[in-house]
């Protein structure tokens, strides 16, 4: 294989000896992933509560356990058209920084271990100072998403939101 590393040794290298594993789902016709280790848990589609004065992105929010969970449509984040929720979406509730956030995808196909997928670090601009994680996962290319770049709170401005700790 050349210069490429084991399989699973980059991800683990990059992410920690936690992230070994990844959530992979689908919005509209492309699969991305999440670390495991950011991903509290996998809901069935619930009532989403709308909010006033809040981003496009954010639907709605909803009550998990007594604790209130804004949700983010990743369609809208990502630029894609957007489109009435479904039975077989799901929401997924992840800790993005200090914060949990629930994130709206079109479904959730699979998760895999570190010995599936083989990780790359990429650069995403000309100095090669930002990069993001691509998995290989059979002849598939799949970006690895960061929760905190798909929630910055500077942007949601009065979204509520409920703080990570003391989440079940």
């Amino acid at each position: 294989m050349g210069n490429s590393p084991p399989r699973g040794a980059p991800f683990a290298a990059l992410q920690g000896p936690a992230a070994s594993t990844l959530v992979c789902f689908t919005i509209g016709e492309r699969t991305y992933a999440l670390a495991l280790e950011h991903v509290k848990e996998l809901l069935r589609m619930v009532a989403i509560t709308p909010l006033s004065n809040v981003p496009s992105e954010v639907v709605g929010a909803i009550n998990l356990r007594g604790h209130i969970i804004p949700v983010i449509s990743l369609r809208a984040r990502m630029g894609l058209p957007s489109r009435e929720p479904t039975l077989t979406d799901r929401i997924m509730v992840v800790h993005a920084g200090e914060q949990t956030v629930g994130l709206l995808v079109d479904g959730v196909e699979e998760v895999v271990t570190a010995e599936q997928v083989e990780v790359q670090s990429v650069a995403v601009d000309p100095t090669g100072q930002r990069t993001s994680l691509v998995a290989q996962l059979h002849d598939r290319s799949i970006p690895v998403l960061e929760p905190e770049m798909l929630y910055a709170p500077e942007e949601m401005g009065s979204v509520p939101i409920s703080r990570s700790e003391g989440m079940p």
